[in-house]
């Protein structure tokens, strides 16, 4: 059977669902030509027809989601997804993509490789009807309106702006640590093209009234080290 007559008859399976219920682990990969990391994680998902469902990830930290989301999230750049699906009732039962992305001022690329497999299917309803009513416990949050965009974490982020000249472009990625008692930035920026490299020292004196600033900023060429003192108290 050719791939499109396949993905026809996949289509249909789940036009015609009424009833559905699954357990799945979700792996995730990421990681460049040096490191590598993996995490792996529970869910369960329910459905019936036609517009009830019901999302849960397992675990102490755990998301229940009982409605779809109003904004679906940003893919950036993939591979083709490939599927596995079971021979006689035509679900899913595996689906496996690869995302590659380029930090901000950076020349590596990170690739993250989503897989996700189904442990146990049902298919067969109808499902109790305390399946989809959700009451929250108690200390639990409500993400009503959840932001969207394209973030990374670990002490630090950055961003990729395309300028409309192909001239105002920028790149800028940035994290944040202590050495002792001063905090130190360490920023990454490209700007047309230009790779600069800085890094701000913030230290308090001892009675904590002035804050002194020390700057060194790198470039193709050389680099330049500014400092001054602001009085904050």
């Amino acid at each position: 059977m050719d791939g499109f007559a396949l993905l026809r008859e996949v289509s249909g399976a789940y036009r015609k669902l009424k009833f559905l219920a699954l357990e799945a682990a979700i792996v995730n990969e990421s990681g460049d030509e040096n490191t590598n990391q993996r995490s792996e994680h529970r869910v369960r998902f329910f459905y019936s027809a036609a517009d009830r469902m019901r999302y849960e990830r397992c675990g102490k930290n755990g998301i229940v989601q009982v409605e779809p989301p109003a904004h679906p999230g940003i893919v950036l750049s993939e591979s083709g997804v490939r599927i596995w699906v079971h021979a006689g009732n035509r679900m899913v039962v595996r689906q496996q993509g690869e995302v590659g992305r380029r930090l901000p001022a950076e020349d590596e690329v990170i690739w993250n490789r989503h897989d996700v497999l189904v442990r146990e299917m049902r298919v067969d309803g109808p499902l109790p009807e305390e399946t989809f009513p959700f009451a929250p416990p108690a200390g639990a949050a409500s993400d009503e309106h959840p932001r969207r965009g394209i973030t990374f974490g670990g002490g630090g982020g950055g961003f990729i702006q395309h300028g409309p000249d192909g001239k105002r472009g920028l790149e800028h990625s940035s994290f944040h640590e202590w050495d002792g008692d001063t905090a130190v930035e360490h920023s990454k920026w490209k700007i047309r093209g230009t790779a600069l490299t800085f890094e701000r020292r913030l230290t308090f004196s001892e009675d904590e009234k002035d804050l002194h600033a020390v700057e060194r900023i790198s470039g193709p060429k050389g680099e330049v080290e500014t400092s001054c003192s602001l009085r904050v108290g």
